[in-house]
């Protein structure tokens, strides 16, 4: 994994530029010109010590992990807060971030099982964190925040991941209880992170937010009538969001995962008939690994994507296509 910092973190240098032409020889028109394009990067990538794959090397199908993903790579390590961090997608993330050497706050709400993923984080750097933090509670969310920037000196990214997906049911089987369950989780949470979040970066100037959505921020769902409405919420947030904090050079941003291989969609389908019924219904004729969507929260988040911003990434195997 190509380190997203430099430090004392050694990575091998690509070969020199001979050694790419004699490559390139090897492939049709079209890839000889992929191949300089390359040519041109990997020149350039050489001074940031990135690391080398054979992918990479040919200038074929380079990995995400081969690409600068933050424009100040040698110097500190990003730092990148996670809600919802312990299971899933957001403990996806988390780990693809800490491979990439970057300084990860892991957050959630269970103690024994977020100290035991800051000890597994820890294996890809010593700085990486566990805070419990209840997204549901603004003196939670504040303290998060405000203890980030504390022990580590600002905040770079923030990826807002924690939700639920309540119970399923008719609107007609809805009460306020069930509204407020869902509501203060995947909404207020979201709000109230976005504010905390936005009022350290918008005041140092830079910074880079992904919020988590679904499939179902677009789109209608019989019996998920609360789900559907709370990420509707959550993209119309990031939306105006987005507007507000862009003239501080602050990014927001959502992915809006598919139907995705994780215990909550196990919760949600109730039954493996249930989950493969999800399942058929994507283009794709199969779900999302969460490394996947991971892979895309870290693009999106980083200086790859940096003129990108009020946006919605759809990664659903074509599911809202037609």
């Amino acid at each position: 994994m190509q380190p997203l910092c430099g430090g004392d973190r050694q990575a091998a240098r690509f070969g020199d530029s001979d050694e790419i032409a004699e490559v390139t020889e090897l492939h049709s028109h079209t890839f000889q010109v992929w191949g300089q394009t390359y040519k041109v990067f990997f020149q350039a990538a050489s001074h940031h010590q990135i690391e080398r794959t054979e992918e990479a090397r040919t200038g074929l199908h380079a990995p995400l992990a081969g690409a600068l993903l933050w424009k100040d790579s040698d110097n500190d390590c990003p730092v990148i807060l996670i809600t919802g961090a312990l299971t899933g997608i957001g403990r996806a993330t988390a780990f693809t971030f800490a491979q990439g050497g970057a300084t990860v706050v892991a957050a959630g709400r269970r103690e024994t099982e977020g100290k035991a993923l800051e000890a597994e984080l820890r294996a890809f750097g010593p700085n990486s964190a566990f805070i419990k933090a209840d997204v549901r509670f603004e003196d939670d969310v504040r303290r998060l925040v405000d203890e980030t920037v504390a022990r580590f000196g600002r905040l770079d990214v923030a990826i807002n991941n924690a939700g639920t997906e309540g119970k399923p049911g008719p609107v007609t089987a809805q009460t306020p209880d069930s509204y407020a369950e869902m509501f203060d989780t995947n909404v207020l949470g979201t709000l109230l992170s976005l504010k905390h979040e936005l009022r350290v970066m918008q005041s140092q100037g830079s910074g880079s937010i992904v919020n988590i959505s679904s499939t179902m921020g677009e789109r209608g769902a019989a019996n998920l009538s609360l789900y559907v409405a709370g990420k509707h919420a959550v993209e119309g947030l990031t939306k105006s969001a987005a507007l507000e904090a862009a003239a501080f050079g602050v990014r927001v941003n959502a992915v809006a995962p598919g139907p995705t291989d994780t215990a909550m969609l196990d919760r949600l389908t109730g039954t493996p008939d249930k989950k493969a019924q999800f399942f058929a219904a994507v283009p794709l004729k199969r779900g999302a690994q969460p490394q996947e969507i991971a892979d895309a929260v870290v693009f999106l988040a980083s200086d790859k994507a940096s003129f990108i911003t009020g946006q919605i990434l759809r990664v659903n195997g074509g599911k809202t296509a037609t």
